[in-house]
């Protein structure tokens, strides 16, 4: 994706197979060969609601950092899982959002219809020996919830902050977990 001049390498991976992780390298050469300024890498992994990730999780983020990936969001857990900051060899921090949880869905655990919006910056930097790097600038995690009808009807994801005792209390979430608030 280029935008405003600036070239952003999207690369996926679906990480639940051992054998595809192998993957993640020679996606990020070919980024970096086709000139990407960013790259921001997608992993779908971890464990169903498990709400921290696991070891292999953690070791494939690091890999993208050290390979030059500048962002790793991850996703299958269905549940939010922790954000960290990662310090890449060039001595930069690096944002590895484990899992987001969901965005939309109409799943029946109250932690499955949270989910995070990650919210950044993505803009050019002049060091003061005038070299031009491209980078991602304060990134912002916002909570969403999706809500929903008893019958699964009127699906709709509102911002955390908007989201109202009214809402709690006809969530279709209710059917399965009373305490839902």
């Amino acid at each position: 994706i280029e935008k405003n001049g600036i070239r952003i390498g999207l690369i996926g991976i679906y990480a639940l197979n051992a054998a595809r992780q192998i993957e993640l390298e020679p996606a990020m050469e070919t980024a970096l060969l086709m000139g990407a300024d960013l790259i921001i890498v997608n992993f779908h992994w971890g464990i169903e609601l498990a709400s921290v990730p696991n070891l292999n999780q953690r070791n494939l983020a690091h890999k993208a950092i050290d390979l030059g990936a500048d962002l790793v969001i991850g996703h299958h857990p269905h549940v939010i899982q922790p954000v960290e900051e990662v310090v890449r060899a060039d001595g930069r921090m690096m944002t590895v959002a484990y899992s987001l949880g969901n965005f939309i869905s109409t799943q029946a655990l109250a932690d499955q219809v949270v989910g995070l919006v990650l919210d950044c910056t993505i803009d050019t930097v002049t060091t003061p020996d005038g070299k031009v790097t491209v980078e991602i600038r304060n990134p912002k995690l916002v909570p969403v919830v999706t809500v929903y009808g008893a019958d699964f009807s009127n699906v709709h994801v509102v911002w955390y902050r908007d989201f109202t005792e009214t809402d709690a209390m006809n969530h279709g979430v209710k059917i399965s977990n009373q305490n839902f608030t």
